[in-house]
């Protein structure tokens, strides 16, 4: 499925604007003229701004294409399968992630979608786990990002 740019415009803009709001409630710092809010509200305004040349143009443009034009590999039931897979599995995830935790659900996540993008492999499963601890150990030890090892451990 293919949007058209304005859509992309409009959403740039809608989430400078929150950035903006966001950042406005950020504390000032006592003595310093850059506070905590200085870079935020740069980026936020230049979204906003990005995102109204990218609709301001695309919209010139309305009239030689649809809003939104559907793939014909959308129609293939294992790409129907793959998006419902990933909402499903991140809507499981976001709801039990501390039970599951992520070694076992980003597994079974990668897993899935190897399988569903028509890799039959045994080694699928062994790229799968691979990715799953490259992943863990680069969050756990180099970034020091907490991530739950699940209830059933």
């Amino acid at each position: 499925m293919r949007l058209h740019d304005a859509f992309s415009g409009l959403f740039f803009m809608a989430l400078g604007l929150a950035v903006l709001l966001i950042a406005r409630h950020f504390p000032q710092m006592p003595g310093q003229e850059i506070g905590p809010s200085t870079f935020p509200t740069l980026i936020g305004t230049c979204m906003m701004i990005g995102g109204a040349i990218v609709a301001a143009m695309s919209l010139r443009r309305l009239r030689k294409s649809a809003l939104v034009t559907l793939d014909p590999g959308w129609y293939q039931p294992l790409h129907l399968a793959s998006v419902v897979f990933c909402l499903l599995g991140t809507l499981v995830l976001s709801i039990w992630f501390e039970d599951i935790g992520f070694p076992l659900g980003a597994l079974v996540m990668c897993t899935g979608m190897y399988l569903l993008s028509g890799l039959r492999k045994p080694l699928i499963f062994v790229m799968a786990a691979g990715f799953v601890a490259i992943v863990a150990l680069v969050m756990t030890r180099m970034l020091y990002v907490p991530l739950p090892m699940g209830s059933w451990l």
